[in-house]
């Protein structure tokens, strides 16, 4: 049976004299199935980027496959002996080439819906060949559904983006006086009373224009069908969303808080302006109520992000902002359930027409693309109705309409909201150490250095010690403004008895930009770190014996103190490294390229003949005293310079405070850095797994810090337009 199915889908085609249609219908599947399978893990895996090399090539040669296996079928189809199942084949391989793809962005929907139909098209022509009324009537019935789909999705993603670009206009203009809605006196972040933040129903009031400052303002004709953050909170006797029912830790309202702080940072990516960012009780939303001030647990601001930014996602990288432009897509899931049920219902038809066996091998590989249609339908119904987007309807929803508000309903309602998991942060930040990572260019094969870095970095769990040190800084920012976001130098370094501030002041203001502040710091934090271990163990490197992690383990401290600056410190360095490698920084894409690539060369030439990490200490330490040449100082020269100084000036004796003043400059570089990344380069990192950076900057925007740099979509580096050209998403 497994061997006569092979060979008739290897079978030779009589009419071409080529190798037959089941083949191809076989591999354009198996196409398909790849296509789908990257599409859902792209997303996932941004640092990858081979993967988006993949996507671009299996795009092309899935067409290129349903194109010729179309035709094919037409070269080998006659009307005197027509084959039934070219038509069954044409018409699902059709149906699921539109299925697999499931995440389109705004700028791609149009031409991609327009291709879809012209293939449905071609395939509505096969099916008015000679085909038996048995099949003929589910056939055009799935047609008719599938071009029902790509047409409506065409007319929605002209209107959504519609919706969607007044809907952060409106948001934008509201901002500007929803502070004045209230008295200032009575806003209190632990009930949300005086934030009017916008969660749902805005796009159902009108607006209007008075004299004498005719100001755009939103008219709330409709006040029942609009929710806002306040009015959310305001249920403290519910017991579904009250602080005594289901919902005791916030874990349901804080979604419509997401979603309404998405909203605000959706105006990052347009140049809208941040009205609010002035407001005292902006601050006060992120540090009473989302970091929990006098609580040292910052689970919240990660769960507040995470949601947050998984909506942003969307937003950009899949049709969820589509199919919920206007609400619950229920039209799309009846679609695809009558999908569903035409498609199970010619897997019927097709077995009651198969009693030859030369038609084993062709009933196998409908029976093998009815399943994936079917697999493919019932998980796009999955993800819609199990998303976080409906999660937030339905809490819209029970908030407005008090009749929900009976024990079956919350007990229902509370089961269902418990099946839409949050999408949750693994918290896991990228590492990077230059001086290790030249020193194992040295000592493994060639090949590696294509696999590491930007391609397969490694990644740690972030530590509490390393958590609590920095939201301690960000905690600190209370009441600050921008200008003492720059001012993390002097900052970091103020408690020192010694005036070092002015010795070492060369490497903040003579550094032309953050690119070289981070890998000349970086490379000092490295030797520093060195020396705090024991050089007698440092480990000889042959293979990879050594990766980029912090060098010292917690048992070889003694000093409690000295372990939370160390692990602090070395964290954050080697991220802010590894933020240069993925170019997510405030300079410009090509340049943190070509300065990472030269300070690359530079260290490979600096410890030429290095085994360990010892080796490296003293060669850079030589470096580092000798008399500066006439080409001037290089990156790692002035990173080694640096390193000296600081050892120096702290002694072996004051270990504990070099540490702790290095893990003060790290926390508040990396915050300065979070808010002045633009917007651009934050939204190609959504795709991945999760950044610290961006979750800070989301923090630090609704916070009030909009950093030093230029935002929006204009300006995209250079080096991410590669990486936005195809974007598989969910």
């Amino acid at each position: 049976m497994v061997v006569e199915t092979i060979r008739g889908i290897f079978k030779q085609d009589e009419s071409t004299g080529t190798i037959g249609v089941e083949f191809w219908v076989v591999v354009t599947m198996v196409t398909l199935l790849l296509k789908f399978a990257v599409g859902a893990i792209a997303p996932l895996y941004y640092s990858l980027r081979p993967l988006n090399n993949a996507g671009r090539a299996i795009l092309l040669l899935n067409y290129s496959l349903v194109h010729y296996t179309l035709g094919l079928m037409q070269l080998s189809s006659s009307d005197e002996k027509p084959d039934d199942f070219f038509q069954v084949w044409a018409v699902l391989l059709v149906t699921l080439q539109y299925s697999v793809r499931i995440g389109i962005p705004y700028r791609k929907s149009k031409d991609m819906s327009l291709i879809d139909l012209l293939m449905s098209l071609w395939a509505a022509n096969l099916i008015r060949s000679q085909t038996v009324l048995s099949l003929k009537i589910p056939l055009w019935f799935i047609w008719s559904v599938n071009a029902l789909r790509i047409i409506a999705f065409f007319i929605s993603s002209n209107s959504a983006f519609d919706i969607h670009t007044n809907n952060m206009r409106l948001v934008s203009n509201y901002m500007r006086y929803e502070h004045e809605l209230g008295n200032p006196e009575d806003v209190d972040p632990a009930t949300m009373a005086g934030y009017r933040y916008l969660v749902l129903g805005e796009g159902k009031q009108e607006m209007k224009v008075e004299p004498p400052v005719f100001k755009l303002e939103l008219d709330v004709t409709n006040p029942d069908e609009m929710v806002t953050v306040e009015r959310v909170w305001s249920l403290r006797g519910s017991r579904f969303l009250g602080g005594g029912g289901v919902d005791q830790d916030n874990r349901l309202k804080d979604v419509c808080l997401s979603f309404a702080l998405y909203k605000l940072l959706r105006r990052r990516f347009g140049n809208l302006p941040i009205h609010e960012a002035r407001q005292p009780k902006t601050k006060r939303l992120v540090f009473d109520y989302i970091l929990q001030r006098g609580s040292k647990n910052y689970e919240r601001a990660f769960r507040v992000t995470e949601v947050e930014l998984r909506f942003l996602r969307d937003f950009h990288y899949s049709k969820h902002a589509i199919m919920f432009a206007k609400g619950f897509p229920g039209w799309r899931m009846l679609l695809a359930g009558s999908l569903v049920s035409a498609v199970m219902y010619l897997g019927f038809v097709v077995h009651r027409l198969s009693k030859s066996p030369d038609t084993d091998s062709k009933v196998f590989v409908t029976y093998c693309i009815i399943v994936l249609v079917v697999i493919k339908e019932l998980w796009e119904i999955a993800i819609y109705v199990l998303s976080q987007w409906t999660k937030v309807l339905v809490l819209c929803k029970y908030v407005k309409d008090s009749r929900l508000r009976h024990p079956l309903f919350e007990c229902a309602l509370g089961f269902f909201c418990r099946l839409i998991t949050n999408a949750k942060w693994n918290q896991r930040i990228g590492q990077y150490n230059i001086l290790v990572d030249v020193l194992q260019e040295r000592s493994v094969l060639f090949a590696y250095r294509h696999l590491k870095g930007r391609f397969l970095p490694v990644k740690i769990k972030l530590q509490g010690e390393v958590k609590s040190a920095l939201f301690e800084s960000f905690s600190a920012l209370r009441n600050a403004n921008d200008n003492d976001l720059e001012s993390y130098f002097p900052l970091a370094f103020r408690t020192n008895q010694q005036d070092i501030v002015s010795d070492i002041s060369w490497a903040g203001d003579e550094l032309e930009a953050d690119t070289h502040r981070i890998l000349v710091w970086h490379i000092a934090t490295c030797l520093c770190e060195i020396n705090l271990s024991d050089q007698a163990s440092a480990r000889t490197i042959y293979s990879f014996g050594l990766i980029t992690r912090p060098l010292v383990k917690k048992t070889a401290i003694i000093a409690d103190d000295l372990w939370e600056h160390y692990i602090a410190a070395v964290t954050l360095s080697n991220h802010c490294a590894y933020l240069v490698t993925q170019s997510l920084v405030p300079d410009n894409g090509l340049v943190v390229n070509k300065v990472y690539e030269v300070v690359q060369k530079e260290a490979s030439s600096a410890i030429s003949g290095c085994k360990s990490m010892a080796d490296i200490y003293r060669n850079l330490t030589r470096m580092a005293r000798t008399p500066d040449g006439s080409e001037g100082r290089s990156i790692v020269k002035m990173g080694a310079q640096l390193a000296e100084q600081l050892r120096l000036a702290y002694g072996d004796d004051e270990q504990v405070a070099l540490w702790r003043d290095l893990s003060r400059f790290w926390r508040g570089f990396l915050l300065h850095l979070a808010a002045s990344t633009k917007a651009a380069k934050h939204d190609v990192h959504l795709r991945g797994p999760g950044e610290l950076t961006t979750h800070l900057w989301a923090l630090l925007s609704h916070a009030g810090f909009l950093g030093s740099g230029s935002h929006g979509e204009q300006m995209l580096d250079p080096a991410d337009l590669n990486d936005v050209l195809y974007i598989p998403a969910i």
